[in-house]
């Protein structure tokens, strides 16, 4: 059973460390508070509790799917089985996910320079998962008190993770509450790892937001579990902030309008004039773009184009995947991509326009 909860967090007060932190205060301490949550009766280390899922979106929705069609377990015996049982690891679990939707997307707090607040909204996620108090509709005047806390937290979002998910342990520990915490990053730098051998040389390629980037989750943990795995092999790791990508999947007229034939004075993502999130026109033709429908706009004609917009969600992963491979090609000595992580919860959703892509500019 799956219960998912679209919702608005209340409130907006800047937070800083756990250990003086208003919010965590509040939760904890102050029993007139919404926020409260009383500890000492959280019902420690039962199993029939369902698991929370987090993310600022239903992007997370992706890493819910994946959960629940995993078979790498005999459900009878516990044991590892490769090619699984025929059943689903977790079909006796329920689930509870949680999108806020209110507050999305993560990833674009660090550029605004508020990851303060950022921090705020993923305690409040979590306390949320924690507490049994909601509110079922905007209008309601008084919150239902039968939702079931949970057993364990999966953030199933990369900006969190990277930016919130020490807190969270931190708060876990003040709050004296055994419930285990999941990132999504380490279960990514896993899978990538997996792929070279103990001496292999090669890069791993990170495409996220640009939250998740300037967090530095994926290099350092990279990096860690690649000492933990005693791999002896010259392993890079690029990133790439795919600026635009989550918001033209989401439609945001800021990123994307497929009713428009001519560039718009509102757009903010790469162009030749965007000296922030430059479309080089000296590398025009390495672009992979799909001009077609409006996908592309700009003046002039296409052979001399001026004022060049990306229009659809295809051709933004055109443009990073390329800039991603400039910036290996340019590197100091670079090694063969050999893993590519799509580190936002939006990106899997077109993993086969990625790897199209990918095809496409194999010889780069």
């Amino acid at each position: 059973m799956i219960i998912i909860s679209l919702i608005l967090l209340q409130g907006c007060s800047q937070i800083s460390h756990i250990d003086k932190n208003p919010l965590v205060e509040k939760i904890l301490n102050e029993n007139d508070s919404y926020f409260y949550l009383d500890t000492s009766e959280y019902p420690a280390n039962d199993p029939a509790l369902p698991v929370g899922i987090f993310d600022s979106g239903t992007g997370g929705l992706a890493v819910l799917e994946v959960i629940l069609n995993l078979d790498n377990f005999n459900n009878e015996t516990h044991e590892f089985m490769e090619s699984g049982d025929g059943r689903p690891d977790f079909e006796k679990e329920y689930f509870i996910f949680l999108a806020d939707q209110a507050n999305m997307p993560y990833g674009n707090y660090s550029r605004e320079n508020n990851t303060a607040l950022l921090k705020e909204h993923i305690i409040k996620d979590t306390q949320f998962l924690l507490d049994r108090k909601y509110y079922l509709q905007v209008q309601d005047r008084h919150p239902r008190f039968d939702k079931d806390p949970v057993k364990t937290i999966v953030i199933a979002c990369n900006t969190a993770t990277a930016v919130g998910k020490e807190d969270v342990d931190a708060f876990m520990e003040r709050a004296g509450l055994e419930v285990k915490v999941i990132g999504i990053i380490d279960a990514a730098v896993e899978g990538a790892l997996d792929m070279f051998a103990v001496h292999e040389d090669g890069t791993i390629a990170v495409m996220a937001t640009a939250g998740t980037v300037a967090s530095g989750g994926y290099p350092g943990a990279i990096e860690q579990r690649k000492k933990e795995k005693q791999l002896k092999g010259r392993i890079l790791v690029f990133q790439q902030a795919g600026v635009g990508l989550a918001g033209a999947i989401d439609g945001s007229p800021e990123f994307i309008d497929p009713a428009a034939d001519h560039p718009r004075a509102e757009y903010k993502g790469p162009s030749d004039k965007n000296s922030e999130l430059p479309l080089r026109l000296s590398i025009l033709s390495r672009y992979p773009f799909n001009w077609g429908d409006n996908n592309m706009l700009y003046n002039g004609d296409k052979e001399n184009p001026t004022h060049l917009q990306i229009n659809s969600v295809e051709n933004y992963i055109a443009y990073h995947l390329v800039s991603l491979l400039e910036n290996i090609l340019h590197s100091p000595q670079p090694e063969k991509l050999k893993a590519l992580l799509l580190a936002c919860t939006h990106y899997p959703f077109y993993r086969e326009v990625f790897r199209q892509k990918l095809v496409e500019l194999r010889n780069y």
